[in-house]
C-alpha cells in the first residue's frame, strides 16, 4: 500500500511541475504573442511548439533547442515567424497553408530533422535562416510564392523536393549525396545548380528551367530530365545510372535514364557516362544530332529512341542486353552507325527507321501485302488463260491440215474432223469424192 502511495505522490510531483515548467510539456500551444514570452524563459523545449490559428505574428525568443516538432498549420492571420536564438529543432518544421506568412527569419539554426514548407503563397523571400543548416535528412518546400532559393549547406541528406514553385528563379543547394529521392517538379521559371552534389539514389528533375550537376558521378537508382525548357543539358562527370549489386547486402539495384519531351535542348551530353544498369529513353527532344553518349560500353535493359534526329551514333558501345528502337521523322541512314550494332551486341529486338532511310528492319504496309497478293493472282490467271487460248488455236490449226469429211454419207449437216491416210482419195472442196453426194471423184 505505501509503495502505491509513493508512487501516486510521484505523479502528482511531476504534474504539478509539468505546470509549473512550461519547459518540460510534451506538446505546448501558443495563441498569442504573451504565450510565447512566457517560454522564452526555457533555453531547451522538450516536446512540441505549435502556434496556435490565432497567431498574427511569432516572435520566438529565447529558446535555443525544441526537442521535437515546430508546427504552424492554418493560421491564416499569420505574418511574421522569428526565431533568433533558435540553433536546434530534433523534429520536423512544418509550415502548412499559412496563406498571408510573408517574412521568416530563423537565421541561428543549424540542424532541423526535417523541413516542409508548403502553401505559403504569400512568402516570396526568406532571411538567411539557412546559411547555417547543415542537416536536414526531409527537405521540401511546396507550392510557395518565393522568387529565389539560395542555400542551405547539407552534407547529406534523405528526400529533397521542389514542387510547384511558380514563381522561383533560381534554387541552389549545396548538399554532397542524397540517400533517397530528389525531385525537382514543375518549378518552370528555376534554373537549379546543385554545385556539390557527387552522389544521388533517385533523382527527377521535371518541368523547370535548367539545371547544372557539375560534380555527379553516380545514380544508385533512376533519373528522368523530362519537359524542361533547357537548351544545353552537360553532365561531365556522371560514369553509372544504377549501382549493380550491393555488396554488403547482395541486393542488385537497376536504373533508367530517362530524357524525354525536352522541347527546346539542343544539346544534351553525359560525356563519362559508361554504364546503364536499366533502360535508356530518348524521346521527343530537338536533338539533331544524338552523339552525346561516346564512353558509353552497357546498357543492361533497352534503348529507346524517338524523335527528330538526323544522326544517332553509340561508338563504344559493346552490349545491349535489351530491345534497340531507332524512329525518326528525319532523314535517316540507319546502315551508318545503327546497323553494325544489330550483329550481336544487341540481345533482344532490333528496330531502326527513318523519314527516308536505307539499312534497318522496315515495317511492310498491311495493304501492300493484300495488293501485292491480289496482284499477283491476276497475273498468274492472266498467263494461263493466255496459254489454254494458245493450246487450244493450235489444236485447231492441225486439225485443219489433216483434212474435212463428211461424217454420214446421208447427212450432209454433220462434219467430222478426222485423220486422212495415207492413201485416201483426192479432196476436192472439202469433201470424200466416193461417199459425198455432189462430190467430184477424179
Amino acid at each position: 500500500m505505501s509503495r502505491k502511495i509513493f508512487l501516486t505522490f510521484l505523479a502528482v510531483i511531476s504534474a504539478v511541475n509539468s505546470q509549473s515548467n512550461p519547459c518540460n510539456a510534451s506538446s505546448t500551444t501558443v495563441e498569442t504573442q504573451a504565450d510565447l514570452d512566457i517560454l522564452s524563459v526555457c533555453s531547451i523545449l522538450t516536446g512540441d511548439l505549435i502556434l496556435g490559428t490565432n497567431l498574427v505574428t511569432a516572435d520566438i525568443n529565447g529558446i535555443r533547442t525544441i526537442q521535437g516538432d515546430l508546427v504552424a498549420a492554418n493560421a491564416f492571420d499569420l505574418q511574421r515567424i522569428t526565431a533568433p536564438d533558435l540553433a536546434h529543432i530534433g523534429g520536423d518544421f512544418n509550415l502548412t497553408s499559412l496563406t498571408i506568412l510573408s517574412h521568416v527569419n530563423i537565421d541561428s539554426l543549424d540542424y532541423a530533422a526535417g523541413l516542409h514548407w508548403r502553401n505559403l503563397p504569400s512568402l516570396t523571400r526568406l532571411e538567411p535562416f539557412y546559411s547555417k543548416l547543415t542537416h536536414s535528412s526531409r527537405f521540401s518546400i511546396t507550392d510557395t510564392g518565393l522568387q529565389s532559393f539560395y542555400g542551405p549547406n547539407f552534407t547529406t541528406a534523405e528526400n529533397v523536393q521542389f514542387r510547384n514553385n511558380k514563381n522561383l528563379l533560381g534554387i541552389v543547394v549545396n548538399f554532397h549525396n542524397t540517400s533517397g529521392s530528389l525531385a525537382f517538379i514543375d518549378n518552370p521559371l528555376a534554373f537549379i545548380r546543385l554545385p556539390e552534389l557527387v552522389l544521388v539514389k533517385n533523382a527527377t528533375f521535371r518541368s523547370n528551367s535548367g539545371m547544372e550537376l557539375p560534380k555527379l558521378t553516380t545514380v544508385t537508382g533512376s533519373v528522368e530530365f523530362s519537359g524542361n525548357g533547357f537548351e544545353t543539358l552537360i553532365i561531365p562527370k556522371l560514369q553509372t545510372i544504377g549501382a549493380g549489386d550491393d555488396p554488403d547486402t547482395e541486393e542488385t539495384f537497376s536504373g533508367n535514364l530517362t530524357i524525354v519531351d525536352n522541347k527546346n535542348a539542343t544539346t544534351i551530353k553525359m560525356l563519362q557516362l559508361t554504364e546503364i544498369f536499366g533502360n535508356l529513353q530518348f524521346v521527343g527532344n530537338s536533338v539533331e544530332n544524338v552523339d552525346g553518349f561516346p564512353l558509353l560500353l552497357d546498357v543492361h535493359g533497352s534503348i529507346d529512341a524517338r524523335g527528330n534526329f538526323s544522326k544517332i551514333t553509340f561508338p563504344s558501345m559493346r552490349d545491349i542486353r535489351g530491345d534497340f528502337n531507332i524512329q525518326t521523322n528525319a532523314e535517316f541512314d540507319c546502315s551508318d552507325d545503327v546497323d553494325r550494332l544489330a550483329g550481336g551486341i544487341v540481345k533482344g529486338g532490333y528496330f531502326c527507321k527513318g523519314a527516308t532511310s536505307r539499312g534497318g528492319s522496315k515495317p511492310t504496309p498491311v495493304g501492300a501485302v493484300v495488293g501485292g497478293t491480289v496482284g499477283g493472282l491476276l497475273v498468274i490467271a492472266a498467263v494461263a488463260g493466255f496459254l489454254f487460248y494458245r493450246r487450244r488455236k493450235v489444236k485447231s490449226r492441225k486439225a485443219g491440215l489433216a483434212g474435212v469429211t463428211v461424217g454420214n454419207s446421208n447427212q450432209l449437216g454433220g462434219i467430222e474432223i478426222v485423220k486422212t491416210p495415207k492413201k485416201a482419195y483426192n479432196v476436192v472442196g472439202g469433201v470424200d469424192a466416193a461417199n459425198g453426194a455432189g462430190g467430184i471423184k477424179t
